[in-house]
């Protein structure tokens, strides 16, 4: 099933943001395969009752939303805390490779 999804990054509270659109296949070719390595827990939203460290690593906020594999998704991310840092680690090849952030 193809793959459409619309991907929005906020450098900074207030900032514009930046936005792209990734379909697979025909789309960047390098960006789908970022989006093919990630483990699909990534979009998964962090559970409520996981303790993180709550250390901020930016104000950078990111959104993705569309259809993966035909699969609905929604997803929001942040530089929060810990926990979140480290979606957003997993995440940063994909956004680098629709030079959303860099």
């Amino acid at each position: 099933m193809p793959t459409s999804l619309t991907i929005s990054v906020t450098p900074r509270e207030g900032a514009d943001a930046r936005e792209a659109t990734l379909s697979c296949p025909g789309g960047d070719a390098q960006a789908c395969e970022e989006l093919a390595r990630l483990d699909r827990t990534v979009f998964e939203p962090v559970p409520k009752d996981q303790v993180c460290t709550m250390i901020l690593a930016g104000p950078q906020t990111a959104t993705i939303t569309g259809r993966v594999d035909g699969e609905r998704l929604d997803a929001s991310f942040s530089r929060a805390n810990g926990c979140e840092e480290a979606r957003w680690q997993q995440l940063l090849p994909l956004l680098r490779a629709l030079d959303l952030v860099e």
